[in-house]
């Protein structure tokens, strides 16, 4: 390692033209701006609607599964692993490549669809209807992922990027472990499927906002997918 690092040139760097936590307190005022501000926002709830589909889902599908094949939860735990690879896996790969309108389709859903498929999966406790409704929200969510993210690059300027999106991370980051706590307590109070159903409609009203205020117009600019109006514009 000493060999390394005497191996590594030495460089001269300037010093910054705006001290770091002038430039942190910059990027969170950015952060702040209508136009960012509900974008991200509305990818923290759909964030949580998805974590919410897949936190305990091993041992809340694992429960049914064992019924349904008069088991128990240890005995299913081989075609619980088969289950999570289709789920997490494959509709990812769908999700990306989704078609242009397809995509943008799935961005519009994502905040109210999310939540109600996550409802679904424990009104109707079918194996296999439970594990389709996965592969659909885990398409929705890669392809709303996948143009939040590139959302984001578009809006942010270029020498704020990194420091933003790792503030963006952090802030994330901070809401689901606080989520993750106050979700495990209601499990403890409510029972597995009763606090997803609890959440899932909690979820669904905030998305149902989110979509309102677009339609009628209050968010419609923070929430409008700029990035393909100016990919269409290229074209």
């Amino acid at each position: 390692m000493l060999m390394v690092a005497l191996s590594i040139p030495e460089y001269e760097f300037k010093k910054p033209e705006v001290a770091y936590h002038i430039h942190i307190l910059h990027s969170i005022k950015e952060l702040m701006k209508p136009n960012l501000f509900w974008l991200i926002i509305m990818a923290i709830t759909v964030t949580m609607s998805i974590n919410q589909f897949r936190q305990y889902f091993e041992p809340y599908l694992g429960n049914i599964l064992a019924q349904s094949l008069k088991t128990t939860i240890m005995g299913t735990l081989g075609i619980l692993g088969l289950i999570e690879a289709i789920i997490k896996v494959i509709p990812r790969l769908i999700g990306v490549r989704l078609k242009e309108k397809w995509s943008a389709f799935a961005y519009s859903i994502a905040p109210v669809s999310i939540p109600m498929l996550t409802a679904l999966s424990v009104i109707y406790q079918n194996p296999i209807f439970i594990v389709i409704l996965g592969v659909i929200a885990t398409i929705i969510n890669t392809a709303f992922a996948f143009n939040f993210g590139i959302e984001l690059q578009v809006r942010i300027p270029s020498e704020k990027r990194a420091t933003m999106i790792s503030l963006y991370s952090m802030i994330s980051s901070l809401i689901m472990a606080f989520f993750y706590g106050i979700y495990g307590f209601v499990v403890d109070e409510l029972g597995l499927a009763e606090a997803r159903l609890v959440f899932a409609l909690i979820l669904f009203g905030i998305g149902l906002a989110f979509k309102g205020a677009q339609t009628i117009g209050t968010l419609k600019e923070p929430l409008k997918l700029k990035h393909l109006q100016l990919h269409s514009k290229e074209k």
